[in-house]
């Protein structure tokens, strides 16, 4: 009876211990089975592409040509990011040192007992050297060629096994990860002897990266203050300050760590996750999810303004693969007899994606993406979210049909293998009629002459302005020496 009793009451203090320990550790991402897994750009395309469907089957009609154009798979980080995240390896022991020995963890909400423990084992691979930065890693290969498989698994009559210069039209710029992406998807299409069948156009990639040769582009967007502006003021608010506030007393911290620092961590913990898809990543045990989203707002922010629909350069640099493909499919339409590429393949760049989908009018919110309207149903609902349109490995393909009823040429339009969503359009299938209507004008109409438009008087009168004050300025030191 004693002993009943005895047990009753151990029992009773296990768990209200556990209860406790719960209360004070909050979340825990080791034991979170639906983690988030959004990180804007570096996101993994596992975790957002289109799911196996017959979508892409359309009655009485045959696919006669594929046109598709991708981002480079999963990659290492930058030069810069090499430098600076294996210095997280001291913000790790700091945090240990913060939970174990200076015992200045919070009250409330500490990082669990598994999460910690994951921290102390993380560490930075030394081979990620700056001479491998932003190369493709062994999942972004993965990514390229499987979705290889799964297109030609769809499409046999426009993908066929065997290479021919006929059939397949290949770009990639000149970056090692775009061409690494590149021989992932021949692999993929043709298995591991493809590099020596399958030769690539690479003559003119300027359609693959217009951005890097427009001077108008890159001092109007790229470069201008206005670009970053509502970013900025994002980050100017008490919202993010109290993030960055909450992540660092979350980390045993008595004081706000740098925005930088911050930083380094979300990009560990992206980078890991894009790296290791089935494991977590330590370092995201750093945020909760309403923190992970506001840093991926942030993302956003950045590159609606930089490569989306928040300026009107962009859709204009990113007409060049629209007019491509609209050639290729009137080409093809106009003139069935005569050879042809089946498929034209390309891979490139985030800019690039993003621009053209801005081209296309893909992800276009009916408001902007403001500072100050990140908690409205809109802004939270929002079409221009990169963790979705532009993950590693993104990638827009169209379909061009021949058809035994009705309109004789469709259309299919998929983003990262999801029909694209178009208000004239049923389920990404749009008749070749609308999709003259929607792009033919943009198409006909695009060039990069206005990259260049005032750059080269520009140039000159700054250079003789330049020149004029120098004149000055010499002629008055000279006037004050002594010959």
């Amino acid at each position: 009876m004693a002993t009943g009793r005895v047990f009753v009451i151990l029992s009773g203090l296990l768990t209200l211990l556990q209860i406790s320990t719960a209360q004070r550790e909050g979340y825990c991402l080791s034991s979170d089975y639906e983690p988030y897994l959004l990180f804007s750009t570096k996101t993994a395309y596992e975790f957002v592409k289109g799911k196996e469907n017959n979508q892409h089957f359309v009655p009485d009609c045959v696919p006669i040509q594929f046109w598709s154009i991708n981002r480079h798979g999963t990659r290492l980080p930058s030069k810069t990011a090499i430098d600076e995240l294996p210095r997280l390896a001291k913000t790790r022991d700091d945090i240990i040192s913060n939970y174990e020995i200076r015992k200045t963890a919070p009250d409330q909400g500490r990082l669990c007992s598994q999460d910690i423990e994951n921290l102390k084992n993380w560490i930075w691979n030394r081979n990620f050297s700056r001479n491998y930065a932003s190369d493709l890693t062994y999942q972004g290969y993965d990514d390229l060629k499987y979705l290889a498989k799964r297109w030609q698994s769809k499409y046999p009559e426009v993908l066929p096994a065997t290479y021919s210069p006929k059939d397949y039209l290949f770009r990639y710029t000149e970056k090692r990860r775009a061409k690494d992406s590149y021989r992932a998807f021949i692999d993929g299409l043709f298995g591991r002897d493809s590099t020596r069948m399958a030769p690539v156009e690479t003559n003119d990639t300027t359609i693959l990266q217009a951005y890097n040769f427009c001077t108008t582009w890159m001092r109007e967007v790229l470069d201008s203050p206005v670009t970053k502006e509502e970013m900025n003021n994002f980050k100017n608010k008490e919202e993010f300050k109290n993030m960055i506030q909450n992540v660092s007393f979350h980390l045993g911290y008595r004081y706000s760590l740098e925005e930088g620092t911050i930083k380094n961590i979300y990009d560990m913990c992206r980078y890991d996750k894009a790296w290791e898809i089935n494991k977590n990543s330590p370092w995201c045990a750093a945020f909760t999810k309403d923190q992970l989203r506001l840093l991926e707002y942030i993302e956003d922010l950045k590159s609606y303004y930089e490569t989306g629909y928040g300026n009107e350069l962009n859709k204009k640099i990113g007409c060049l693969p629209l007019k491509d493909m609209m050639d290729k499919f009137t080409r093809m339409i106009d003139h069935p007899d005569q050879d042809q590429p089946k498929a034209s393949i390309y891979f490139t760049h985030s800019k690039a994606i993003q621009t053209l989908l801005t081209s296309l009018g893909i992800a276009h919110d009916s408001v902007p993406l403001l500072a100050d309207n990140y908690h409205t149903p809109n802004v939270q609902r929002r079409k221009w979210k990169t963790s979705l349109i532009d993950p590693f490995a993104s990638n827009l393909v169209a379909v061009l049909y021949r058809c035994s009823q009705d309109e004789k040429h469709r259309v299919m339009f998929f983003l990262n293998e999801r029909p694209v969503e178009f208000d004239d359009c049923k389920v990404g299938l749009c008749t070749w009629e609308v999709v003259q209507k929607k792009y033919g004008a943009a198409s006909k109409q695009c060039n990069l002459d206005f990259c260049h438009e005032n750059g080269a008087t520009r140039t000159f009168t700054d250079y003789y302005l330049f020149s004029l004050a120098a004149i000055v300025i010499l002629s008055t030191k000279l006037s004050n020496v002594n010959i």
